[in-house]
């Protein structure tokens, strides 16, 4: 004998309200016209639904290619504040390093497994061939793109990189810094993005009629020349391996030299002197994925958005 199917009623019992109350819950009325339940019974309604199974809500994926703390880890938290509260499931296949034959591989996955949509962090291939996202993903009007360049493609969530690195730029010049240092690195499945960066560092060096300097040495590896009294750093973790570059050769930051990096994470937080940095506010990402792909569901509509990053004033830079 087949499992038997759970009722309204059913719930009902368990949640010790009426059925009435339990159809209004569950279809979104509990609050409209001269209904009004209250919120401890509404929650009491749903936790009880989805602990009997009765509430089947969607199962999103998600796919990124690693997970730094400054990025990844917050891009999460974003999600799962918005599916905690709204009862979508989210699952996470492996990290992919911008693979395309794992991307390719967790959207199959994905897609065998039934899932409703997919939050996407891919790298440049997949994101250039669009056709093999469809391909391999049937559901993939509901996907939506995060920290990446636009696409016409699929919804996306992002920063603008070129503004983080004029952002940067622009804080030390403010502070009277006129020999800037960028710090690009050398880090080829990040290429477009800190080039990005640099259009921004450079744009706001021009615009101050000063000349931009770019390396591309790793910031383990940087000589500051004579005169220089700033690097900003493009990548996520160069400004805290400036840091202790410069505490290994005696450089006191930030007297003898001022540090700006990109993203923030605890590393920037605890370090002495603590980091200054230009936030790509990946928490508001998830946050906003998370929104977008539940009105996806719904066959709603949406626009992509491109957020303005914040800067983050601290002690690692000084005024000159």
């Amino acid at each position: 004998m087949g499992k038997r199917k759970i009722r309204l009623q059913d719930v009902a019992e368990r949640a010790g309200v009426s059925v009435s109350t339990v159809s209004l819950v569950l279809n979104d009325k509990a609050v409209q016209g001269n209904v009004r339940i209250s919120d401890r019974t509404i929650q009491k309604v749903i936790r009880t639904a989805l602990s009997m199974g009765y509430l089947q809500r969607g199962t999103v994926g998600l796919i990124v290619p690693w997970l730094w703390p400054s990025v990844e880890i917050p891009l999460i938290e974003g999600i799962t504040q918005v599916f905690r509260e709204a009862h979508y499931n989210l699952a996470m296949g492996v990290t992919t390093n911008r693979r395309l034959e794992m991307e390719l591989e967790e959207l199959r996955a994905m897609d065998n497994k039934g899932f409703d949509s997919v939050i996407l962090q891919p790298g440049y291939e997949l994101l250039e061939t669009p056709d093999l996202l469809r391909e391999n993903f049937k559901n993939w009007k509901r996907v939506v793109v995060v920290n990446q360049f636009p696409t016409r493609d699929f919804p996306y969530v992002t920063i603008d990189h070129e503004a983080c690195g004029y952002v940067a730029t622009q804080h030390l010049v403010g502070q009277g810094h006129r020999q800037i240092v960028c710090a690009r690195g050398d880090v080829g499945d990040q290429v477009r993005i800190l080039d990005a960066r640099v259009a921004g560092y450079e744009r706001a060096m021009i615009e101050a009629n000063l000349a931009p300097v770019v390396t591309r040495l790793r910031e383990t590896e940087i000589e500051v020349g004579s005169g220089v009294t700033a690097v900003y750093c493009c990548r996520v973790n160069g400004a805290t391996d400036f840091l202790g570059r410069c505490i290994d050769r005696a450089v006191n930051v930030p007297q003898d030299i001022s540090i700006i990096g990109i993203a923030d994470d605890r590393e920037k937080q605890v370090a002495r002197p603590r980091m200054c940095t230009v936030d790509i506010r990946a928490r508001d990402m998830g946050f906003l994925a998370a929104e977008m792909v539940m009105e996806l569901i719904d066959g709603k509509s949406v626009e992509s958005v491109v957020l303005k990053p914040r800067l983050i004033k601290r002690d690692s830079v000084r005024t000159v």
